[in-house]
């Protein structure tokens, strides 16, 4: 992909840092999504790709997100694209103050 295939943002709210990463391409379908911050699981779509992958990348973005205070998400669309979107805590100290 080419830089002008993604777009990255983020938002600083609530003592919330979001950042999001959307792309133009294909959809992942709604079956697939369910399945995503699973290990070793990868879309019908990566398999028949040809391309290696352990599917383990987004489950290490999601206890990475979890560790700090946060979640990770997406939403995926024909008409939209997809979108990843980090949710973390700005300050993790206010965390272990709990």
């Amino acid at each position: 992909a080419t830089t002008a295939d993604w777009v990255v943002s983020q938002l600083l709210t609530h003592g919330r840092v979001h950042v999001s990463v959307h792309n133009f391409g294909d959809a992942i379908l709604p079956e697939d999504q369910k399945t995503l911050f699973q290990p070793f699981r990868r879309t019908a779509e990566a398999e028949l790709s040809g391309k290696a992958g352990w599917g383990l990348g987004l489950v290490q973005v999601q206890a990475i997100a979890e560790a700090h205070g946060g979640v990770v998400s997406v939403e995926s669309t024909t008409e939209n694209g997809t979108t990843f979107t980090l949710d973390l805590v700005q300050d993790i100290r206010e965390l272990r103050k709990s």
